[in-house]
């Protein structure tokens, strides 16, 4: 077993990139324990009930961004965090649509460095354990790298999640699939429509869909189309469950 070290990792909230000012954070999924305990048991007996998602966070407070982001999200519903444990593209990433709950944004003792403080739970669909696609900047329109992530299930869904946390012009962002890793025959899949620095500044720069399967195509990819000239830079991640 390959074990891993915690100190590359990437963290995104809404449409921060809080990675360069995070010291520690905790990721934990748990489900609520019924206890189904009779009086003729001799032991107790549980269920497993509604699964659950918390994140907490600390690090070095900064008087722009991402304060200002974190201070306008709080309390407000369906914000995109993504964790992950590597920087490295096509490895294990995690995201799921939360609710910013706790918000201490200057903590320490005089002399030391200002920190700050979040813990956010779970507002819905739960974790998606996905796959980190992108992360960085497009300058013109093309292709992001493709990847067999394997087909979609009658079941499931395939879950993707976008942090755009620098952007100028328009742009806009599809999702693709093909059978093949030359998307000979690409399928579009899901579309994120005209984000512009307006988005940005609305604080709507994290982007969520799903789409249900069956979906026999197992590569995947995002395809970013310059509408208006300009740049745009993200994190990107794509999971099935």
């Amino acid at each position: 077993m390959a074990e891993t070290i915690l100190s590359a990792g990437l963290l995104f909230c809404g449409r921060a990139n809080l990675t360069a000012q995070i010291r520690e954070m905790a990721l934990v999924v748990s489900s609520e324990l019924q206890d189904t305990t009779a009086l003729d048991d001799t032991s107790r007996n549980r269920l497993g009930g509604l699964k659950d998602v918390s994140f907490s966070a600390a690090g070095y407070f900064a008087a722009a961004e991402p304060d200002l982001t974190i201070y306008i999200d709080l309390g407000v519903a369906d914000t995109l965090i993504t964790v992950a444990p590597t920087t490295t593209l096509g490895d294990r990433s995690y995201f799921f649509r939360a609710v910013l709950g706790e918000y201490s944004p200057i903590g320490g003792a005089v002399g030391e460095v200002a920190g700050f403080s979040l813990n956010a739970s779970a507002y819905a669909d739960g974790l998606i354990r996905g796959t980190l696609m992108e992360n960085g900047s497009f300058l013109v329109t093309g292709n992001g790298t493709g990847r067999q992530l394997g087909a979609v299930g009658s079941t499931q869904r395939i879950y993707a999640g976008l942090h755009i946390t620098a952007i100028t012009g328009t742009w806009t962002i599809a999702l693709e699939s093909d059978d093949n890793a030359g998307f000979t025959t690409a399928t579009t899949r899901a579309t994120f429509a005209s984000n512009t620095a307006e988005t940005l500044s609305n604080n709507a720069a994290d982007l969520f869909t799903s789409v249900v399967g069956a979906i026999t195509d197992d590569y995947w990819r995002f395809r970013f189309t310059e509408d208006v000239a300009g740049t745009i830079t993200l994190a990107a991640s794509l999971g099935i469950q």
